[in-house]
């Protein structure tokens, strides 16, 4: 059970060891990749999202990583290198794979290194963790191919974005939801007429795919996984399970540069498919954090951040 422990004098030795500590050599797997592996891997740490780093070959704690800054970098072949504030930390240092009844304690530490993709975490889905190198179709040995967070400390880590999933090579095998979760979706879909609808993604996108009978069409190409030039337009995407035969109405997006609301935005979510896409955007003129926000009935629903440089 997640526990807000204050750091002792060994809580912050395990920062130590898992912020900037390397991994044991002989634990590196996939660590120096192609460029266009590691381009891949880029695409599936979108700013906001939350990443678990840990070594499931080594003595390591577990760490969950908000994604900051990401970027390739061409060392060992090329390497992808992630920054960003460690949210969480376990309490103790696993030698055989992640424990599910861990303890969690929050952190103040930073995190900074080049990323082993096997041992590196995103979320496909819910709180439901999968390391990197296997959504790339990428082999490797790992103790433990699934995290998932207690309930408790995932939910006091707030609104943040999923990984955009269409890029993925078709031969990966994504995790099989269960039967009951299906029932559940095609229920609030078919038959849930006059519920509200629910926002799934929220992705700050410099390139949404709007080609006539393209096979990605109205999917996010361009996820941004750091800072993005001053005056780029960028996309707030999302994606919506809506009842069949609604029309939401008041749904908008702000736009938010350091605290003001700069801009806000109806968003258009049809009820077409059992996946609704959809998305607004516009030009970040100033330099400095943005936020995203997506609001129902004056109620956030999301919000993603990003810096303008």
């Amino acid at each position: 059970m997640w526990s807000p422990v204050r750091h002792t004098l060994f809580l912050a030795s395990l920062i130590i060891l898992a912020g900037l500590t390397p991994k044991k050599a002989q634990a590196d797997q996939l660590q120096c990749n192609s460029a266009e592996v590691a381009e891949r891997a880029t695409k599936l740490l979108p700013a906001g999202s939350l990443v678990i780093d840990f070594c499931s070959l080594c003595e390591s704690p577990a760490q969950v990583v908000r994604v900051e800054r990401v970027m390739v970098v061409k060392d060992c072949d090329h390497e992808v290198e992630l920054g960003g504030p460690v949210l969480a930390l376990t309490q103790k240092v696993f030698k055989d794979g992640y424990e599910p009844n861990a303890t969690w304690a929050k952190s103040s530490a930073r995190f900074q290194n080049r990323l082993d993709l096997a041992y590196v975490y995103v979320e496909v889905a819910r709180n439901d963790f999968r390391f990197l190198g296997g959504q790339l179709g990428l082999e490797a040995t790992v103790n433990t191919p699934a995290i998932r967070l207690p309930e408790e400390l995932y939910a006091s880590l707030g609104p943040h974005p999923l990984p955009v999933l269409s890029g993925v090579p078709k031969k990966v095998e994504l995790p099989a939801p269960a039967v009951e979760s299906i029932r559940q979706v095609f229920a609030y879909h078919f038959q849930g007429q006059g519920r509200p609808p629910i926002l799934v993604d929220l992705v700050p996108c410099l390139e949404v795919d709007t080609k006539k009978d393209s096979e990605t069409r109205y999917d996010c190409l361009q996820p941004i996984n750091g800072p993005v030039e001053l005056n780029s337009n960028v996309s707030a995407w999302t994606t919506w399970l809506v009842p069949r035969g609604e029309d939401p109405k008041g749904i908008l997006v702000q736009f938010i540069h350091e605290g003001i609301v700069r801009q806000t935005k109806d968003l258009t979510v049809s009820a077409s498919g059992v996946r609704a896409r959809a998305f607004t955007g516009t030009k970040l003129n100033k330099a400095g954090r943005w936020s995203i926000v997506v609001l129902s009935g004056g109620k956030e629903l999301s919000r993603a951040e990003l810096t303008v440089r």
